[in-house]
């Protein structure tokens, strides 16, 4: 029987005919009317280290995020709620990995010696174990393992009779190894047994891709790009694009997708720039890669930012060093302005190591980068923004009343109250630091000149937002600021 008849048209679980995936490098089927599901990026922690001409952040990532996302390849879940995932085991679980960290670079050489042989079985299992969406038992021969496209077959015993799942090593030509996959399929199909039992028939090894291999002698910023590319390679409905600092992953599907991907690629360093030129950073370092997700539903984005986030609309995740972000229905323009907000959460984070700076003076920066625009002549320009001049002006002296504290405010208290409190929130964030680029140059002696950029060592030295608001914004400091401040906005 041929490969094509074998999509199964009856049930809710059907299969596409087998198609080659160089990457896996299989040639399978996938799930018809499937939506791809990416893995999130692996967990990172910030270390400032020591050098000759300063500090440097170095990113550290857990050994097993790391290793499972080299491993987990590609997963997908139909209309009908059936979950199919692709594994490629090509590392043993290093034992003690849930709890190791290393950066890209020095994981590289460290899984040269752990590759899985095909006689490692209580490896396979170890790895069977933490991989398979549900718990599984003992390892045992199928009722059909012999087959001539694959070299050992064992299905794993599960408590959920509703799940499958198999660890396989296909045939392979000449002198190339023979490595372990695994697959999982959850669905309540009746017929789900039979249908996977073809499946299995029809999977072929094709020449693995020599592209992407890990090389230790690749930077960090080449090694995420990569492991960001790997991240969708898989999927046909995503899109990977790579541009000068800045690496993209989509699966948007508007006809005008590739414009706007131009314009952020184009776009983004730009506004980089700018970001550290106004809020330049005391590490000698400052310049980052942005990686940015990009989901076509709030639906989809939810699912991998996790309902805990449902209150946002874009976030920029610091644990996994990416910006996600979804299509709003405003278009394309409201997105690139949602991209300057989150990027700029992005620099700030990193120039600071990683210590969140002051709730006013994050948010605030981030607004202002989002209604900002270049000019005819290339220079940045910081547009007012209507309502929250509004807010500021029925009542400066109120507000500046409540500012002191509000420069100590931490994020939970920043984020909390009514829609309408928080909006009020933005609205004074951004006044300062509207106020801080636009009217502190006019002040007598620019008493405020350098007030971001001390802000930002002191994080750096203290470790402490608390305890660089103290060193920076001294009570004296504080009142003069205040009072420039209303004066500048009783006149605006």
């Amino acid at each position: 029987m041929s490969a094509a008849v074998h999509i199964l048209l009856l049930g809710s679980l059907i299969f596409q005919p087998p198609k080659e995936f160089p990457d896996l490098s299989l040639k399978c089927g996938t799930l018809a009317n499937a939506k791809a599901e990416p893995l999130e990026m692996p967990r990172a922690t910030a270390f400032l280290v020591s050098e000759r001409n300063g500090f440097h952040l170095e990113d550290r990532f857990d050994v097993f995020d790391l290793w499972r996302s080299e491993t987990i390849r590609a997963r997908w879940r139909d209309r009908s709620g059936n979950c199919f995932s692709v594994s490629r085991i090509l590392r043993k679980l290093t034992d003690g990995s849930s709890v190791d960290s290393r950066t890209r670079m020095e994981w590289t050489p460290l899984i040269d010696g752990a590759a899985l042989g095909a006689k490692d079985l209580d490896a396979l299992d170890e790895a069977v174990y933490v991989l398979s969406p549900v718990d599984v038992d003992e390892r045992v021969k199928p009722r059909r393992s012999q087959r001539q496209n694959l070299s050992e077959l064992w299905l794993y015993s599960t408590t959920n009779e509703n799940a499958f799942v198999y660890a396989f090593r296909p045939r392979v030509e000449g002198k190339a190894r023979s490595e372990w996959y695994l697959v999982t399929l959850v669905s309540d199909d009746p017929e789900a047994g039979e249908k996977m039992d073809v499946w299995l028939d029809d999977v072929e090894w094709v020449k693995p891709d020599k592209k992407d291999k890990r090389d230790s002698a690749k930077s960090e910023t080449e090694l995420l790009a990569q492991d960001y590319r790997r991240n969708v390679i898989n999927y046909s409905d995503w899109h990977f694009t790579s541009a000068t600092n800045v690496v993209v992953v989509d699966n948007m599907t508007d006809a005008s997708r590739m414009h706007f991907i131009s314009a952020l690629t184009n776009g983004l360093p730009v506004m980089q720039a700018e970001y550290r030129k106004m809020l330049p950073s005391p590490l000698s370092d400052d310049s980052h890669i942005a990686a940015v997700r990009i989901f076509d539903s709030r639906e989809e984005y939810l699912a991998y930012v996790g309902l805990d986030m449902k209150w946002s609309a874009a976030l920029w995740s610091p644990q996994h060093r990416e910006l996600v972000l979804y299509c709003p229905e405003q278009g394309f323009e409201t997105l690139l302005r949602t991209v300057w907000h989150e990027a700029l959460h992005q620099h700030l984070d990193y120039a600071c190591s990683m210590i969140q700076s002051p709730a006013w003076f994050n948010e605030g920066h981030a607004v202002l980068f989002e209604h900002s625009h270049f000019n005819l002549d290339g220079e940045i320009v910081f547009d007012a923004v209507p309502e929250a001049v509004a807010a500021i002006k029925s009542n400066p002296s109120e507000i500046a009343q409540w500012l002191q504290s509000f420069f100590e405010m931490d994020y939970p208290d920043f984020y909390s109250g009514s829609s309408e409190e928080r909006i009020l929130k933005y609205h004074i964030a951004w006044s300062v630091a509207y106020f801080l680029q636009v009217g502190a140059p006019e002040v007598r002696f620019q008493p405020f000149k350098n007030l971001r950029a001390d802000l930002m060592k002191a994080l750096v030295r203290s470790r402490s937002r608390t305890e660089a608001v103290k060193a920076v914004l001294s009570e004296e400091v504080q009142k003069d600021l205040i009072a420039e401040w209303l004066s500048f906005w009783k006149k605006y």
